[in-house]
């Protein structure tokens, strides 16, 4: 098993997996996914462990999935396979990673075309967001597929085969969507641009709508039609590495606060069963008493709620069960 961490690597810009982006799904949302289609009849932690696994276990270790026992690089390498299918075949061409390329280039080119045809219409703007909204999703798809890919055995040749795949098509859409941040704007116009303004506008996105025609060459002859020196002087970004580790830290801070989040959620909706139920002044006394310390729980609920965390002072429900002991007193 490879357990490449790519450790050396910066985190370049289009690495940050903003969590202010609530359209784009993260990596653990996207794992996640997989293996509640491959297992449906796992609970929400089940599968968190099963996710965690994933992410922490040795590839040749064996664990518990479901109804079966399986090889942690088996299951990875499943899931970075379906993770790439079924985002692919959401694409007009099928499950074909060729086809999903070259729409993203069609589609390029469109935006490019509406971009610069001298208005910039609050249509043309939403279209091109929406566009880049997809990339920044099949990016983070992408690179998932690269970590899990990267904790399998890599020097499998049909693992390895994958693996170089996907980083090419990873690289190959950072190209395209560099193209279109660059030679188009992220406001709609007011007025109509004059002349020299649509021309120059239009000239620009000549340009990059040739090197978006040069990118599908490049994928059907295997060759590459623009140098890399080209690239950097149109402000093209085909930086192919993927930091792993930043990915495996992304999805176990997700897990860790998903668990915290439905500890809560469960705790509360237990709170709220309870203040359904009418309550006796001394109940109530009794209730505040516990919440007080001046009364100890039962032994085995010290310290902890009903699904086993650990509990800390409530004081929005101490002040409840207060206002009601003294409206009940008045």
């Amino acid at each position: 098993m490879s357990d490449n961490s790519d450790k050396s690597y910066n985190i370049g810009p289009s690495e940050v997996l903003h969590d202010d982006n609530h359209r784009v799904d993260k990596p653990e949302a996207i794992i996640r996914r997989v293996v509640e289609k491959k297992y449906p009849k796992l609970s929400y932690e089940k599968t968190s462990e099963v996710i965690h696994h994933l992410v922490e276990q040795p590839g040749d270790v064996k664990i518990r999935a479901g109804d079966e026992d399986i090889r942690v690089d088996s299951l990875t390498e499943y899931v970075a396979d379906m993770i790439e299918r079924m985002n692919a075949s959401e694409s007009d061409g099928g499950d074909n990673p060729l086809s999903e390329y070259y729409q993203w280039i069609e589609s390029g080119q469109k935006v490019l075309s509406h971009m610069n045809d001298g208005f910039i219409s609050h249509d043309d703007l939403t279209e091109r967001n929406e566009l880049l909204t997809e990339f920044d999703q099949r990016e983070v798809d992408l690179m998932t597929c690269v970590m899990l890919y990267r904790r399998c055995n890599l020097e499998d040749p049909r693992v390895k085969r994958k693996y170089d795949e996907i980083n090419r098509k990873l690289v190959k859409l950072r190209e395209i969507r560099s193209s279109i941040i660059t030679s188009t704007k992220d406001k709609a116009d007011e007025k109509p641009q004059n002349a020299a303004e649509k021309a120059r506008d239009g000239a620009v996105a000549l340009v990059y709508i040739g090197v978006l025609d040069r990118l599908k060459r490049e994928a059907l002859n295997g060759d590459a039609q623009i140098s890399d020196e080209k690239k950097r002087s149109l402000n093209i970004y085909f930086e192919p590495h993927v930091n792993s580790a930043y990915i495996l830290s992304s999805i176990r801070a997700d897990l860790q606060n998903k668990n915290r989040f439905q500890e809560s959620l469960a705790e509360r909706l237990l709170q709220k069963r309870e203040e359904k139920q009418a309550l006796s002044l001394e109940n109530i006394q009794q209730k505040l008493a516990k919440l007080s310390g001046r009364v100890q729980p039962m032994p085995s609920t010290v310290g902890k709620s009903v699904d086993g965390t650990n509990r800390t002072f409530d004081i929005n429900r101490y002040m409840m069960l207060k206002e009601k002991e003294e409206l009940m007193r008045a």
